[in-house]
């Protein structure tokens, strides 16, 4: 990232994994985010050998000064992906901007994945009581032939 420089007392160049690490934290407190993903396999940048990426989940660029942030999430079902992805947009420009200074041009969210609500307890144990008849009626058969001999 490009420096700025403060009168007198030099230069200050901010990492792009301290920024990755931003966008992570700030992604992750939007409500409805519930992982950050890799990002793309399209970007080919990422797959060279040799070159060095600040995280498999965050892409920050610097482009003519201002900063491009990229980052693959999944989004909890139930959750408007359009309403999530504005605010995730929103909160990371804001928390990168405020905490270094730096202008971010754009953040581009790709939404890898939607995470289906885990079976309540309630539905595992219904479906545990369907299977009992089950076992129930065929008790009462083993008996009578157990009977019979």
């Amino acid at each position: 990232m490009e420096g700025k420089y403060v009168e007198g007392m030099g230069n200050v160049r901010i990492s792009e994994e301290v920024i990755s690490t931003i966008v992570a934290v700030a992604a992750l407190e939007v409500k409805g985010v519930v992982a950050l993903m890799p990002r793309p396999a399209s970007d080919i940048k990422g797959l060279l050998p040799g070159k060095k990426t600040p995280s498999k989940n965050v892409r920050v660029d610097e482009q003519n000064g201002q900063v491009v942030i990229e980052l693959g999430v999944t989004i909890e079902f139930g959750h408007k992906l359009q309403e999530v992805s504005l605010n995730l947009q929103t909160e990371v420009k804001k928390a990168v901007e405020s905490m270094t200074g730096l202008t971010v041009s754009a953040v581009n969210v790709f939404v890898q994945g939607v995470k289906l609500p885990e079976p309540k307890e309630e539905d595992e144990a219904r479906q545990e009581q369907d299977d009992v008849p089950e076992a129930a009626e065929q008790a009462p058969e083993d008996d009578a032939a157990v009977q019979e001999n």
